[in-house]
């Protein structure tokens, strides 16, 4: 069966992105067009691609829930912690 091959903005919609991110995934290795012809995007490689990415949100989701649902001792002390982990005392 010939490989199937589709355009930079067929792609973007699979993957759910703008299109001018596909030169930029290009750029870093995680598209590699075919030279001189068009269209130039492998679809199993897209697919490939989108799967990855789905598992790596799932992985980053999972860790996200893991650490909120820790009990943090700060939390629980009239401290407060900013997002980026500087310590707040509380005003009263």
């Amino acid at each position: 069966m010939p490989e199937e091959w589709i355009t930079q903005r067929e792609v973007a919609a699979i993957l759910g992105v703008h299109k001018s991110a596909i030169p930029k995934m290009q750029r870093r290795g995680d598209l590699t067009p075919r030279a001189r012809r068009r269209p130039a995007l492998s679809l199993a490689a897209v697919v490939e691609l989108k799967a990855a990415r789905e598992a790596a949100a799932l992985e980053l989701e999972r860790r996200h829930t893991a650490l909120v649902s820790l009990p943090h001792a700060s939390l629980q002390s009239r401290r407060t912690t900013t997002t980026n982990g500087c310590l707040l005392s509380k005003r009263r």
